[in-house]
Order: C-alpha cells, then sequence, then structure tokens
C-alpha cells in the first residue's frame, strides 16, 4: 500500500495544472469632447534672460489657476479632466458639456488676457480618446486632432472650433451662442462678446476695464515691437486687436 504523498508534492501539482486562461474585458475608447488650448509667445518668455526658473513657475502656476478655477463645477462632479503640460492645457469632458466646455474656454482665455497680458489660441473636437485609470495619461485621435487643429489652424489668438463640433451646432444640441466665423471661414469661440455679455460691459464699461488693466497698452506696444521683428507675430495681435476695435474702442 503506497503512503500518501507529502503536501508538498500535492501542491506541485495543484500549481503545474494547466489553468483556464482568465479573459479581462478589453479597453476601449470613449467619444469625448477635447480642447487643447496654450499660450503664445511662451517660448519668448522662457528665452527671454531676464526671466528666471521662478519666473516662468509663476506663470504656469497661474494658469493653471485659471484653469482649475473655471473648470470647478465639472471637476467636482467628475465631469472633466485636465493636464498642464507646460503652457498648454488638454481639457477633456463629456459630449453633452459642449456649452459649459465653450464658456470655460472663454473665461480662460478673457482671465489670461486681462489678468496676465498674454494671448491664447486653441481648438475643441470631438472624438475618441482614452485616459488611463490615475487620469494621468490620455491617447486617441481626437486628442491628436486638437493638436494639430491649434499647431497649424488656429493661428491667431483664438479657440477654433472642429468640423466634428459643426453636428452639434445644427441640431441645436448646444445653446451657446457666442460662436463666430473668421475670415478664413474657421469658426471660433468669441470670448469677448461672451464677457461683454456675462459681466454686461458696454463699450464705455469694456474700454475702461481694457485700460485700468493695462491691456491696451499691452497689445499696442507689442503690436508696434513685432512689427519690427516679425511680422507673423504682429499679424497675431493684429487680429486681437481688430476684435476690440470692432466694438469703437481705439487700441493703435
Amino acid at each position: 500500500m503506497d503512503e500518501a504523498k507529502p503536501k508538498i508534492y500535492q501542491w506541485i501539482e495543484e500549481e503545474n495544472k494547466v489553468k483556464a486562461p482568465v479573459e479581462t474585458p478589453r479597453k476601449t475608447y470613449d467619444e469625448r469632447l477635447v480642447a487643447f488650448i496654450d499660450v503664445l509667445g511662451m517660448r519668448e518668455i522662457i528665452r527671454n534672460e531676464e526671466n528666471d526658473a521662478e519666473d516662468i513657475l509663476f506663470i504656469m502656476g497661474q494658469l493653471n489657476k485659471y484653469v482649475e478655477s473655471a473648470c470647478e463645477d465639472l471637476l467636482v462632479n467628475s465631469r472633466l479632466s485636465y493636464w498642464q503640460l507646460g503652457d498648454g492645457f488638454i481639457i477633456v469632458t463629456n459630449l453633452d458639456c459642449l456649452d459649459k466646455l465653450c464658456e470655460i474656454l472663454s473665461i480662460v482665455q478673457w482671465l489670461v488676457l486681462i489678468d496676465s497680458k498674454m494671448l491664447l489660441r486653441g481648438a475643441v473636437t470631438a472624438g475618441k480618446v482614452i485616459m488611463s485609470e490615475d487620469s494621468k495619461l490620455i491617447i486617441g485621435p481626437a486628442y491628436i486632432e486638437a493638436f494639430a487643429l491649434e499647431s497649424d489652424n488656429a493661428i491667431f489668438p483664438r479657440i477654433i472650433i472642429a468640423d466634428e463640433i459643426q453636428q452639434f451646432i445644427s441640431s441645436e444640441n448646444i445653446t451657446f451662442k457666442y460662436i463666430a466665423e473668421d475670415n478664413d471661414k474657421f469658426k471660433y469661440i468669441d470670448f469677448l462678446n461672451y464677457i461683454r455679455e456675462v459681466e454686461d460691459l458696454n463699450k464705455v464699461r469694456l474700454e475702461h476695464l481694457l485700460k485700468t488693466q493695462g491691456v491696451l497698452a499691452f497689445l499696442k506696444n507689442s503690436y508696434i515691437a513685432s512689427i519690427k521683428k516679425d511680422k507673423r507675430v504682429a499679424q497675431k495681435y493684429g487680429w486681437i486687436i481688430s476684435k476690440i476695435t470692432s466694438y469703437n474702442i481705439n487700441v493703435v
């Protein structure tokens, strides 16, 4: 009569048994709104030897505060995520938050201009993305498109709207009415018009605010200086100046 096998051999045999693989669900893309925005002229600020690392970090911190405060409502409800990439930001939210996203971007663009005396541009699109569970990584075609649109097509200090967003506008799934069409046929978020109406700023009040906050002097001086150095940069300042002068406010 054979003696019972020692328990160690029983454990080894159990380990060696072929186990059926446990199938885990494959991760798939989600349909989301994606915005990419960044500050114009940041490279020049970093290259300026008069601005040390602490100055740059302060600017980056201010930019983050603008985005965080504007996104607060959706962040609390876990309906939005954002990442800071230097002077740029990726904002991702649900498809039914288009109105809110346009408001957020308008507020951020205004704060960057009025408080930091800088210009912001970007792009908004809709499509497939996936985010890591810790919200530290994002990949997907919609992110790539938003980045490319901002880099290649935004050009001026404006946040343009991708064609994919037009279906929401045409199907009346958006009530945000401050979307304008530019001379090159790109649609963009008219943040100045939004702020002017939300804050009840008539021509006199808007001009007073822009003057006392130093925005008019900033735009004028930057435009004149850039004409001598780089006309492409001058065109960017010229674009925002033209929007302000449309309210009968003299800048240059």
